[in-house]
């Protein structure tokens, strides 16, 4: 177990960048933080506790690339995976033996919005007997500012923001990560004692979560009265641009007359960054170009992996503590218009929430270079910027495996804030009324009626 844990280390010792960046983002004491999880470890442990000790220590990376993944998304997806110490033909079997231990998400959960640096219940509810009122504000967690919780527990809470000018680290899932039993104390003075395993009793029924994947399938609507193409991408399956090319030419076949488009990638959790080339190539009145310049940690390992054949010159990065990294990846890939682009030369609109990541994040990024493509929305707060696959580990003797992000995007980085990426050029955040309306809307979130009539960000679009 011992020699699994150190092994587990090393590999996030050698390959991980956002380790390097945390330390000093975070303020993150890693060899104290790991020197802890490691005096947990002893021979005949049990196998949950040491899969715990591991997640551990994967949790205090704080990026979502950083990760256990579970036994059915291995067993499903393992084979297309890149790995680092394991054959190409080796299965994600040994993973089975850990199912057990594997980290569910609570049923209790909790309808809050981080907002000008609060935590605020966005719709009322009842719990026990006690009624909470929107807009209601948690000040503790167990007695202690939330903030403060937080910090204190990197090791089990994955992954905090950081960012919007806020000072210190948060994330509305807070909760989800202490103790089954828990209590918040709110700004009306009252405690609320609660269970994780537990649920609440909404006063509006809820229609909507609010979160990842909140859209459910692509789609392509126009709109008669304002002229307005929108196109709505759930998730970055290559799959969907084809549906979608093919709807925006049904739509150009009927000609009609299209002075602004809005894509709307809230929601998305990414997936294959060429299903939004794709449909901006379908759009695109002429070939466009996205710069890169991705780097990775300079050591043995690393370069072994990624470096193969290529003469490599390690630099000095005076941001991340003078860490010598190198340019894995520094050029210009062509984004071209496909031959049968409908050639749209006007406007194109990304609407974006903090729930998108990954390939989503990474066509956000992009909207920021282009003249032609305005983000409007929220930012993640996460680390984000370009990104590879990324890689597979697997432990000796346990047989347990893991993922690291190896790369950092350095794209006009200048301040650690930089960093981020994930930024939108109109900045329409929500409020918890907004939160409120969504979760609590009879009807499609992302159909004709609500967009025109409901819509901050959609209504924008239109006033432009």
């Amino acid at each position: 177990m011992l020699a699994d844990f150190d092994q587990a280390i090393s590999f996030i010792d050698d390959f991980s960048v956002h380790k390097d960046l945390n330390r000093i983002r975070l303020g993150i004491d890693y060899e104290a933080e790991f020197a802890k999880l490691r005096m947990k470890i002893h021979e005949g442990m049990d196998k949950c506790e040491f899969y715990g000790a591991v997640n551990g220590a994967l949790n205090l990376v704080q990026d979502l690339h950083v990760s256990t993944m579970g036994y059915d998304y291995l067993s499903a997806y393992g084979k297309y995976q890149k790995r680092f110490n394991f054959a190409e033909d080796e299965t994600f079997e040994s993973a089975s033996r850990f199912k057990e231990c594997e980290q569910t998400r609570p049923s209790l959960k909790l309808p809050i919005i981080f907002q000008d640096g609060k935590y605020i219940f966005y719709t009322a509810f009842t719990y026990n007997g006690m009624e909470i009122e929107a807009g209601t504000e948690v000040q503790t967690y167990n007695g202690q500012p939330i903030s403060e919780y937080i910090q204190e527990n990197y090791q089990l809470i994955r992954a905090v923001k950081l960012g919007n000018g806020e000072e210190t680290p948060y994330t509305t899932r807070f909760a989800e990560y202490g103790d089954d039993e828990f209590v918040l104390g709110l700004s009306d003075g009252r405690e609320l004692s609660m269970n994780k395993n537990d649920s609440v009793e909404f006063s509006a029924p809820v229609t909507h979560e609010i979160g990842f994947m909140t859209q459910t399938e692509p789609k392509v609507l126009y709109f008669e009265r304002e002229r307005i193409l929108y196109i709505a991408i759930p998730m970055m399956n290559y799959e969907y641009a084809e549906v979608i090319n093919g709807k925006i030419d049904d739509i150009y076949r009927q000609k009609k007359k299209v002075r602004k488009v809005a894509i709307d990638i809230r929601g998305n959790p990414g997936g294959n960054d060429m299903t939004w080339r794709a449909v901006l190539s379908h759009l695109a009145s002429k070939d466009e170009e996205l710069r890169l310049n991705l780097k990775a940690k300079y050591n043995d390992r690393v370069l072994q992996k990624y470096a193969e054949g290529r003469d490599i010159e390690p630099v000095n990065v005076p941001l991340l503590d003078d860490r010598q990294y190198w340019t894995l990846n520094d050029n210009v890939l062509d984004l071209p218009a496909d031959e049968d682009s409908v050639r749209f030369a006007g406007k194109i609109y990304l609407l974006q929430d903090e729930y998108i990541y990954s390939s989503a994040g990474n066509f956000s990024n992009y909207a920021l270079t282009h003249d032609n493509i305005i983000s409007i929305g929220d930012t993640t707060d996460y680390v984000g910027g370009g990104q590879i696959e990324p890689l597979f580990f697997k432990l000796d003797h346990s047989g347990m495996f893991f993922r690291i992000e190896p790369v950092l995007d350095f794209s006009g980085v200048k301040t650690l804030e930089d960093f981020s990426h994930n930024r939108v050029e109109v900045r329409i955040p929500s409020t918890y009324k907004d939160y409120y309306l969504r979760s609590t809307y009879v009807g499609d979130l992302y159909g004709v009626e609500f967009l025109r009539t409901k819509d901050k960000l959609f209504r924008y679009v239109v006033k432009q």
